[in-house]
């Protein structure tokens, strides 16, 4: 009887193991695939405060109370709050216009940029805190300056 109990114990605990050992593997390899490509890319400055999504981005269906604009090389990157997931995101050397506009007390920050393929779109993005005129025309800045770094970049190169 003190075998078979045992051999039991041993199966028991070489199950628990396997399943532990397995689940781990599946759960490291899940969050190298969750990784996406956007954030592996260097950002070239600190994320600045984009206020609130009210839309205009092709690829995002809904609304973002907090976002945030990330800066890499080629691309700005809007994400749900300072750490959040990728919204979407806009060339950096696309934008052809930045602008601030009033609705009710708030600021707004419209970026209108044309894809490779003609197309031609604005995003919006509204400021609703105190001093909403002050932080729009800041963030409306970040977009123009590093915006306007693409475009000499290409002009240098070519």
């Amino acid at each position: 009887m003190e075998g078979s109990t045992l051999s039991v114990i041993i199966f028991a605990m070489v199950g628990v193991g396997a399943l532990i050992f397995i689940s781990r593997s599946m759960s490291k390899k899940e969050d190298k695939d969750e990784q996406p490509q956007q954030q592996q890319e260097a950002e070239l400055a600190e994320r600045f405060h984009m206020g609130k999504y009210l839309g205009g981005l092709p690829r995002f269906n809904g609304t973002a109370p907090l976002v945030y604009c990330g800066v890499t090389e080629k691309s700005f990157v809007f994400r749900m709050g300072t750490k959040g997931s990728e919204i979407d995101r806009i060339p950096r050397g696309f934008v052809g216009g930045v602008e601030i506009s009033k609705k009710d007390k708030h600021h707004c920050v419209t970026i209108g940029w044309t894809e490779t393929n003609g197309t031609k779109y604005n995003a919006t993005f509204e400021f609703t805190d105190n001093d909403s005129q002050k932080v729009a025309a800041q963030a409306a800045e970040n977009i123009k300056k590093w915006a306007q770094q693409t475009v000499s970049a290409r002009e240098t190169a070519a």
